[in-house]
């Protein structure tokens, strides 16, 4: 009996503490009650719901803000546990203007190895300080200091306007787009199989902008890669 107990002790405190994977589509469009999803970042608490106007397309006027202050910030769903391969995250953000100086970079990440603020992940972002800096690529190196473009030079975006960005990852093939307009679409052939997902946010200052975003949406991807058109 004793050992039956400890038996079941050990099975409870297990399913207590491991991570159950998510169940896809989700969706997550903020409210004045807050946010319907758990989500989280690799350290402590750097996303708050609040009021923002304008208001994103279709959304009430309440927001989800990504940031800590000053450096990266990643934040993921609570519940995510980096297993999902196949997936693809699309997001309204609000891209505000900055100087060169005081500039943010703001967009979504898949597949990041880990919950780290400078995990190795794929990605589409965008700064404010109005370069015309929207990128498509990956980090590889754990550290964010090496990263391969897939769009060079870099893309376009406009200011002081929301953006709805989408990131779809299939296999081997990655593809982003900008307002439902395909920004890059190819294959990278020693692709992560699988990782975590989420809203990234960069602040070079304290005073840089923010990630703002809004009507999150993350849904198993089902394309026929006969489909895709290959840069």
């Amino acid at each position: 009996m004793k050992k039956t107990l400890i038996l079941l002790s050990f099975i409870l405190a297990f399913a207590l503490t491991a991570q159950a994977q998510i169940t896809l589509p989700v969706t997550d469009n903020f409210t004045s009650a807050g946010a319907d999803l758990s989500w989280d970042d690799y350290d402590s608490s750097y996303e708050v719901v609040e009021s923002f106007a304008p208001s994103a397309p279709g959304g009430d006027g309440y927001i989800m803000n990504v940031n800590d202050g000053s450096g990266w910030q990643k934040i993921h769903l609570t519940d995510d546990d980096g297993s999902l391969g196949n997936y693809k995250i699309t997001a309204y953000i609000y891209m505000a203007s900055s100087d060169g100086t005081n500039w943010g970079r703001i967009g979504i990440f898949g597949r990041a190895q880990s919950i780290g603020y400078l995990s190795d992940c794929y990605y589409i972002f965008a700064d404010t300080d109005g370069d015309d800096y929207l990128r498509v690529g990956r980090y590889y190196d754990g550290n964010h200091a090496s990263w391969e473009n897939y769009i060079d030079p870099p893309g376009s975006i406009t200011r002081d306007a929301w953006h709805k960005f989408e990131l779809t990852l299939s296999g081997s093939r990655i593809a982003a787009e900008i307002d439902d307009v395909e920004k890059y679409s190819g294959m990278d052939a020693t692709h992560w199989s699988a990782g975590y997902f989420g809203i990234l946010n960069r602040l070079a200052t304290t005073s840089a902008p923010v990630t703002r975003c809004d009507r999150i949406t993350i849904e198993e991807d089902t394309s026929d890669v006969s489909d895709w058109s290959v840069y």
